[in-house]
């Protein structure tokens, strides 16, 4: 076949066509690659010199960086910001124009940034840990405070606060049980517990339910256990058995007198009829002799009469003085067992509510043993013993012993009483009927033996008879925690900075957290509650932390900020450690939380010591019945011993904390030696703290100031901690620097977007679009 000219030529054409189009097209992928490579490039540019721009005086102060997005002004612009990236990704788009790249003008928009305050601090502990040299300072200072030692007072604290409670519960039924023994054993009760005459004895009603008690002088002894209550309740204490006795042998001898009488006026009739015989025969009779005879028979006669008439008129007298002793004997023996089965009626009412106010306590109780029994492998032996001790006192008062106030024990008595009492009753004293009286008292001396006392022994073994003191621990505790705190740990009032940190933007503010401190300066309670709400407990637990934040934190807060012990004079605050810890404005409420928290941690060492010390558990058992004697409830001389035991505990923490606060160091483990005596514990005043701080040595291992600050934080919230540091970084900056820094203005990371297109340099025509668009997303942060 005839090949055509020029077909070659052709379809040389069409290939180099093609391949320049191919060519073509790897170019301007090549460029859209290098496009977007070009604008990660300048978007990273872009992001570091807007970070570039940190705010020099909050990293000449606290290392740390952050853009003022507040540009001078107090409210951040998001618009500025933005506009900064604009005209720096322009700026470098728009320098390369003639070349392989052209870009139409960028759109830039932000999709997130963070500030100091955002998400809780984060990057403002983020930066303080990247920062912070773990150089083991922290951990040296941890290792003061023995774990053991820390847990067995943090397992007392608890304790202690399951056994108030317990106390508190178990006091409900203090009334009831003061009642009680006001009607069982008849003694007299005022408002302020046992009534004493001017003598200092005890006073007893005149009608009482255990009036009908047969015992011996020996086993009432031993009943009563308590000598000066025995010698006034047997004033008190009859024997009906004895008095029916007593009764019936009156009627007895009554009975014999009456018949005496009896033949006497038969004898006395016997002398008269003789008598009238006599003188008959005298008026009939004419012989001298015989007259004389009658006459003298006559004058015998008058005189037996007369003697008779005597004897039987003694017999008479001595006849009525027996049957109105026994009459009298009577009416009381009547009157006593009258008087008794109203009061069972009572008793069996009280008996109803405390029954109700035991079912309460005894909850309390139940679980103040479940969870001591459950603390006994952490507890040492002495101690658990101790706490031991005082709750089985409080389940003789719940009602879980029968020895105890047991309510159905009691009940059971006292309506077998009362039945008895109804069978028992007396009718009257009768003259005419004496038989029938005898017969009355032989039916009480049969059936007394059946009254019972049982379950109506009350606890009368610790109580101490003594005139009303007027001293209140409470009172006691109040004073020397409130208006006398600063006094008495040596610190003049005009020493105390007055500054406050004031503000309505401060950071913190923010921070809706609950405090564990909010009612720290309702002085009392805060040292109750650190005690009783475990807040000591979660301290203890806090000295095993390692977490990196928390000891980062503390790094460099010890680097940055002051205390009272180490004052930053150029600082808007003098105690900035301690409103780290507290967050109060006024300098003078941080310092007084930090005396608190420092007198309630050294408070339970003491009390662990004292605890430990039987001398000194019995040298306070013998001050708190002589305070709280007087109420004669045992129950309530504990919880006044366990007050006191508070007491001396915060009194010598006082001292400890006097010391420290004067640049002493002591010991963590053990206190400064047990400075109080027992009988300084009640004239407590600040020159014998004085005195007692200048008996205490200094030592160079121990806990001073600093290492409380540094333990008190470390288990103190986080959050709370960053956002008090945040509110001294603003506030110190504004203070030194500008007004209208903010610390919600510091810009830390930024979130944006890069939209822009590229132009076609080779266009094929293979695509209708006459520019490439190009989107970039770039995250950039310290």
């Amino acid at each position: 076949m005839k090949k055509e000219k020029g077909s070659i030529t052709v379809f040389l054409s069409l290939i180099l066509v093609l391949l320049f189009s191919f060519l073509l097209t790897a170019l301007e992928a090549a460029r859209i690659t290098g496009a977007t490579a070009y604008i990660s490039m300048i978007s990273k540019l872009s992001g570091e010199s807007l970070l570039a721009h940190y705010y020099f005086p909050l990293f000449e102060e606290y290392k740390l960086f952050g853009v003022d997005a507040g540009y001078e002004t107090s409210y951040f612009s998001k618009e500025k910001i933005k506009q900064q990236l604009s005209n720096d990704i322009t700026f470098g788009l728009e320098g390369i124009e003639g070349g392989l790249f052209s870009f139409e003008k960028p759109v830039v928009s932000i999709n997130e940034y963070k500030t100091m305050l955002s998400e809780e601090g984060e990057g403002f502990l983020k930066q303080v840990k990247e920062q912070s040299i773990l150089d083991g300072m922290v951990l040296g200072a941890v290792e003061l405070f023995d774990i053991e030692t820390l847990s067995d007072v943090g397992n007392v604290g608890e304790v202690y606060q399951k056994q108030e409670e317990a106390l508190r519960k178990t006091d409900m039924i203090t009334q009831e049980i003061l009642r009680l023994m006001e009607l069982v054993d008849g003694i007299c009760m005022s408002e302020q517990g046992l009534s004493i005459d001017t003598e200092g004895r005890l006073q007893l009603h005149d009608a009482f339910i255990k009036q009908l008690v047969c015992m011996s002088q020996e086993e009432l002894s031993k009943a009563y256990e308590n000598e000066e209550v025995f010698e006034t309740v047997q004033q008190g204490i009859f024997s009906p058995k004895q008095l029916a006795e007593n009764i019936k042998q009156l009627m007895i001898e009554a009975m014999d007198l009456e018949q005496q009488i009896f033949s006497y006026d038969e004898e006395i009739k016997i002398c008269k009829e003789n008598l009238s015989i006599v003188q008959e025969q005298l008026f009939f009779n004419l012989d001298i002799e015989e007259i004389k005879e009658l006459l003298l028979k006559e004058e015998e006669l008058k005189e037996e009469k007369k003697r008779l008439s005597q004897e039987r008129d003694f017999l008479v007298e001595e006849f009525d003085l027996i049957l109105m002793d026994a009459s009298e004997q009577y009416d009381s023996l009547k009157r006593k067992l009258d008087n008794i089965e109203p009061l069972i009626l009572e008793a069996l009412h009280i008996l109803d509510v405390l029954e109700q106010k035991q079912i309460i306590a005894r909850i309390a109780v139940e679980d103040y043993e479940t969870f001591l029994v459950s603390k006994k492998e952490e507890l040492s032996e002495e101690l658990y013993e101790v706490f031991e001790q005082e709750l089985n006192n409080m389940k003789l008062y719940v009602g879980m012993e029968e020895q105890g106030y047991y309510v159905p024990l009691m009940r059971q008595s006292l309506q077998k009483n009362q039945s008895l009492l109804q069978e028992l009753s007396l009718s009257g004293f009768s003259y005419s009927n004496l038989e029938q009286i005898k017969l009355e008292m032989q039916e009480i001396e049969m059936r007394i033996d059946e009254y019972t006392v049982e379950g109506l022994w009350f606890i009368y073994g610790e109580i101490y008879v003594t005139q009303e003191t007027g001293y209140s621990i409470v009172e006691t505790l109040e004073e020397l925690l409130t208006e006398g705190i600063f006094t008495f740990v040596g610190i003049e009032m005009e020493d105390i900075s007055e500054k406050e940190l004031m503000g309505q933007e401060l950071p913190s503010q923010l921070n809706v957290e609950e405090n564990i401190t909010e009612d720290l300066l309702e002085c009392m309670d805060s040292i109750v509650k650190c005690i009783q709400e475990g807040n000591l407990k979660e301290l203890l637990e806090g000295v095993t932390e390692t977490a990196l934040n928390t000891i980062a934190l503390e790094v460099y807060f010890n680097q940055y900020f002051g205390c009272y012990m180490e004052e930053k004079n150029d600082s808007k605050l003098l105690y900035e450690r301690e409103y780290l810890l507290f967050g109060k404005s006024k300098e003078q409420e941080n310092l007084v939380c930090m005396i608190l928290y420092l007198i309630a941690f050294r408070t339970l060492f003491t009390m662990l010591e004292i605890i430990k010390t039987p001398q000194k558990m019995v040298q306070l058992q013998n001050m708190a019945m002589s305070v709280a004697g007087i109420t004669g409830i045992p129950l309530l001389i504990s919880m006044t011993k366990y007050m006191m035991l508070l007491l001396w505990s915060v009194e010598e923490a006082v001292i400890e904390i006097s010391a420290i606060l004067q640049g002493k160091k002591l010991p963590v483990v053990k206190g400064s030696g047990g400075m109080l005596s027992y009988q300084e514990i009640f004239s407590f005043h600040p020159k014998l703290v004085a005195q007692k701080v200048k008996l205490i040595p200094t030592i160079e291992k121990g806990a001073g100031y600093q290492e409380y600050l540094m333990l008190f934080s470390l288990t103190r919230s986080i959050k709370s901690k960053v956002y008090y540091a945040m509110d001294l970084i603003q506030e110190n900056i504004r203070y030194k620097y500008r007004d209208s820094f903010r610390m919600r203005n510091v810009l830390i990371q930024v979130d944006f977007s890069i939209m822009t297109k590229l132009k076609k340099k080779y266009d094929t025509n293979l695509f209708s679009e006459q520019a490439y668009e190009l989107n970039w997303r770039q995250r950039y942060s310290y």
